[in-house]
C-alpha cells in the first residue's frame, strides 16, 4: 500500500462505503446524500488535520463528482 493511503471507515460486507453500495441503482436519493455527506465530513477532517487544501480529481456524473463539488 501507499504511504499516503488512508481509510475513512473499515469495510464490512454491508458497509455503506463500498463501491457496490455507492453504485447500487436501488439506492435512494436520501441514502446517497447521507453517504456523500459522510464522505465529505471524513475528507474535511483529514484535510483539516493535515492543514492542506485538497485537489479532488474524479469522473463526471457520479457520486465522486458530487463529493468533489460539495468539498
Amino acid at each position: 500500500l501507499e504511504d499516503d493511503l488512508f481509510v475513512l471507515r473499515r469495510y464490512s460486507d454491508n458497509s455503506p462505503f463500498s463501491f457496490n453500495a455507492i453504485s447500487d441503482p436501488s439506492v435512494t436519493t436520501e441514502q446517497m446524500e447521507a453517504l456523500i455527506d459522510a464522505i465529505v465530513d471524513g475528507l474535511f477532517s483529514v484535510c483539516a488535520t493535515l492543514g492542506v487544501v485538497p485537489i479532488i480529481r474524479c469522473q463526471k456524473d457520479n457520486a465522486a463528482e458530487q463529493v468533489a463539488v460539495v468539498s
